[in-house]
């Protein structure tokens, strides 16, 4: 019982300091920056996805032109 007590002590200080030590604008400013990286993550992902295409293509080619000229 006593823990649970010295738990919730602890975790209203901490909420307390999060909000005086302007937590709320760091969380903000935190979701910008993953909202960007997520952005540029979606980008590799469509060129990734582009590249294996394209590559996928080419040895696709290159298998039928190697089976019409071999016999």
């Amino acid at each position: 019982m006593k823990r649970i007590i010295i738990g919730i002590v602890i975790g209203i200080a901490l909420f307390i300091a999060f909000l005086v030590f302007d937590g709320p604008s760091y969380l903000e400013r935190l979701g910008e920056k993953t909202e960007e990286a997520g952005r540029k993550l979606g980008e590799y992902r469509e060129k990734l996805d582009r590249s294996a295409r394209e590559a996928r293509e080419s040895i696709d080619s290159a298998r039928e032109e190697v089976r019409r000229l071999l016999p």
